[in-house]
């Protein structure tokens, strides 16, 4: 799935960016490409003629999406790649099914398949299931990437995985393209128009998907506690899809009274929205619950130079390190504090000239170059 602007997609972005800088020419076989990405990428894309209704977590939609996708590329694939990646663990089945050249395999791994059936509360009907077909899938590539080394500790303690065959490749993000910019800036003014930002607003910004492992449920309710003490803060919750899921977010808004406060911003473009979206901010906020998975966006909100708010995990240290505004402990008083904290930051040129210049040392372009040139010469030689 490539039709979301977040998570395992932006990760995808920056690799394909990267390889391009290498010289390799890449086509990119996907369900669906919604938006301009293929255009802001300049890579050939083949997808299903179909828009597919996408939410996270296992779903029978994509039972059938998959086997479209793989009749697609027996039907449209001729030429023998160098070598294969695979974006999670059914691209990796798909690749397996349709590799009739035998070309090498990667694999990019964003989590563990049973950790997010337990965050999305599939894990008893899936489980069993999910875990087999894991264990069995990591069995047949050349190499995996993951993204953080806790996930490579699990992949090789849990699933029995070769240590030889995983590779840590972090997330990284484009430092030329998401930089600190003035809010006078003519896009980022731009912006403030079109979604009705106030020219003095103080905002604290959320950007991702909405869901309780991103810590959604805990944000609103932090953003209540907040609004006791600073009533003149906006709140700007921009990302994720519309759905159900979604509307129960905006609902619980409501009910907490707190509505006025807070601005709900569906469907941002990476590309094109976001670098400018975020020099609207005055602090960013960022609540995931601890998983396996990495936590991304937060190279991006260093590259722009926001403090962030967030809470003390090993993920967010990997990421920040003593750069961030961590709250004691995972719950809405802890966040509410913590988000106080970080507004008096806000004007901290100091801390964001720090977060800018670990961006760029520890999670570039130019890095992640390095880390994709490495596995382009272990798998094609």
């Amino acid at each position: 799935m490539f039709s979301a602007d977040y998570g395992g997609a932006a990760r995808i972005i920056e690799q394909i960016k990267a390889l391009s800088l290498l010289g390799v020419s890449s086509e990119m076989y996907t369900y669906s490409v919604q938006g301009a990405l293929n255009k802001d990428l300049s890579i050939k894309t083949h997808e299903l003629p179909i828009v597919p209704h996408f939410r996270q977590g296992a779903m029978v939609d994509r039972f059938y999406l998959d086997l479209l996708l793989t009749m697609k590329i027996v039907l449209s694939n001729s030429l023998k790649p160098v070598f294969i990646l695979a974006y999670n663990q059914e691209a990796a089945l798909i690749s397996k099914l349709t590799n009739f050249f035998k070309s090498p395999v990667v694999v990019d791994i964003q989590g563990a398949f049973r950790e997010e059936l337990a965050s999305h509360g599939q894990l008893q009907k899936l489980g069993k299931i999910g875990c087999l077909f894991e264990r069995k899938l990591f069995e047949f590539p050349s190499l995996i990437l993951v993204s953080n080394p806790f996930l490579a500790n699990f992949m090789i303690r849990e699933m029995g995985v070769d240590p030889k065959k995983v590779e840590v490749i972090l997330d990284s993000v484009d430092t030329d393209l998401f930089i600190p910019r003035s809010k006078d800036d003519p896009k980022v003014e731009c912006l403030r128009s079109i979604f009705g930002i106030k020219k003095r607003a103080r905002v604290v910004l959320y950007v991702g998907s909405f869901s309780a492992l991103q810590g959604t449920d805990i944000l609103l309710q932090a953003l209540k506690l907040v609004l006791e003490q600073e009533k003149d803060l906006l709140f700007v919750l921009a990302g994720g899809r519309w759905s159900k899921d979604y509307e129960s977010y905006v609902r619980t808004a409501e009910n907490l009274g707190i509505s006025s406060h807070v601005k709900f911003i569906p469907g941002v473009s990476y590309v094109r929205t976001l670098p400018y979206l975020l020099n609207l901010a005055d602090v960013a906020v960022a609540p995931k619950r601890f998983s396996l998975q990495s936590h991304g966006k937060l190279a991006v909100l260093m590259a722009s130079g926001l403090p962030t708010v967030l809470f003390d995990n090993p993920v967010n240290k990997l990421f920040l390190g003593s750069l961030g505004i961590y709250a004691r402990e995972i719950c809405a008083e802890a966040f509410a504090e913590a988000i106080i904290s970080g507004m008096s930051k806000a004007d901290n040129d100091g801390l964001r000239v720090k977060l800018r210049e670990r961006a760029v040392r520890c999670f570039s372009l130019a890095r992640l170059v390095n880390d994709m040139q490495r596995v382009y010469q272990r798998v094609a030689g």
